[in-house]
């Protein structure tokens, strides 16, 4: 099979948006094709919409850690003492990188001197915002 000729569905990757010329297979094979021309089933573009969904929640967690933790002026650092996780792991959080358990976001609310509600009070008002 040439360039430009695709016989495989793809399967677009979180926070990664499919240009025309390359495609993302399943199988993690990434080859130059003409994407405009492939069929996304509903199932796909389901899963698309969903992986969207989750990444604008992860963002948005992330975001109201951030804001809270430079609120009280602590260093990563610090909110992963105070949280018990390390401090790598609340940067991912805080970039939307990471999918925290609700043990590591209870860590994180104890952390930032909050509760959980109350740190997870306007996620989805958060979430609407993020582009």
């Amino acid at each position: 099979m040439g360039v430009g000729e695709c016989d495989r569905p793809i399967v677009p990757l979180p926070g990664l948006r499919l240009q025309s010329g390359w495609g993302i297979w399943g199988d993690g094979a990434i080859e130059i094709c003409d994407t405009s021309s492939v069929d996304r089933s509903s199932a796909e573009t389901e899963n698309w919409q969903m992986s969207r969904s989750k990444q604008k929640i992860l963002c948005a967690l992330g975001h109201l850690v951030k804001q809270r933790r430079t609120a009280l002026g602590i260093s990563q650092e610090e909110l992963g003492m105070r949280a018990n996780l390390d401090r790598t792991y609340i940067s991912g959080v805080e970039r939307g990188v990471r999918n925290p358990s609700i043990t590591a976001i209870a860590s994180l609310a104890s952390g930032l001197d909050t509760t959980v509600s109350n740190l997870l009070e306007n996620l989805e008002i958060e979430a609407e915002n993020i582009e």
